[in-house]
């Protein structure tokens, strides 16, 4: 009998040495699966979410600590633009990854030239929608409204606050500025 756990000896010590290996290995919380050094305090990701999915900021499926949720850091402005002139709507958000921007007005999805190349609107690199020309007719007063961006990723959204875009007339005031159509 003694003969017949010799040969199992070697077998036996390889055994113990992997699991003394796995005790040292951190465990993802409420999983039981050893993390791979993703660091404490590392949250697991859904269960929806696939192993290799990184398009949402996952690594594996843990939750990256650095992530952070999009918040606006800087707000558009209200602006009173003359007709065929450029302007700008500022908007810039922060977070980890960098949110995407989309800009909304009266409550509608603004097209871009990422949408449509001969659009007469531009999102920036920044988030700031700029405007190559305001265009305004009797009938049809595309750019006039009230406009919000939103920065989203994985982690959520933020909204700026609203910011109207008046179209000037052409009669001035006595200090020289231009007013709103109403004039």
């Amino acid at each position: 009998m003694r003969g017949a756990w010799l040969g199992t000896t070697p077998i036996i010590i390889m055994v113990l040495l992997q699991l003394a290996q796995a005790e040292d290995a951190p465990l993802a919380p409420e999983t039981g699966v050893a993390q791979d050094g993703a660091g404490e305090g590392a949250t697991a990701a859904p269960a929806s979410e696939t192993e290799d999915d990184n398009s949402l900021g996952y690594t594996g499926s843990r939750l990256r600590q650095e992530d952070t949720p999009p918040r606006i850091v800087e707000h558009p402005s209200d602006l009173i633009v003359s007709k065929g002139e450029p302007a700008t709507l500022n908007c810039k958000a922060e977070g980890r990854p960098s949110p995407t921007v989309e800009w909304y007005k009266d409550g509608e999805r603004v097209e871009t030239d990422r949408d449509n190349p001969r659009s007469q609107r531009m999102l920036l690199p920044s988030g700031s929608l700029f405007f190559l020309r305001i265009v305004h007719g009797r009938r049809s007063k595309p750019d006039e409204g009230s406009y919000v961006c939103v920065a989203r990723n994985y982690l959520g959204e933020a909204v700026s606050h609203n910011a109207s875009l008046e179209v000037a007339s052409k009669c001035r005031t006595s200090s020289g500025f231009f007013l709103p159509l109403r004039c």
